[in-house]
């Protein structure tokens, strides 16, 4: 089994009449000449690291978003502080 590339099957994507019979006949002449561009499918294994670091990119997104409001509020409020990181050893005791 293949999983073509539909912007790159030219022959289909060119065609100005849009027939299912018409796409099956072009496609098994394309496979036959191995002319089917296939797309990429990336490994289970892959796309489950791939999830990883997507969700990891979500939570350092939200961390940041987090220290920022934290930072808007302390400015809003005028509060200080004494010690050079809010989020540092001294800042988080």
């Amino acid at each position: 089994m293949k999983l073509s590339n539909p912007s790159r099957t030219e022959a289909i994507a060119e065609a100005r009449v849009k027939m299912d019979k018409q796409y099956t006949k072009t496609l098994a002449y394309l496979l036959r000449g191995d002319l089917v561009d296939e797309s990429y499918v990336p490994t289970r294994k892959n796309r489950e690291r791939r999830g990883l670091i997507r969700h990891r990119a979500s939570l350092m997104k939200m961390r940041v978003e987090v220290k920022n409001r934290l930072h808007t509020l302390l400015d809003k409020y005028d509060l200080s502080y004494e010690y050079t990181g809010l989020f540092g050893k001294e800042g988080l005791e």
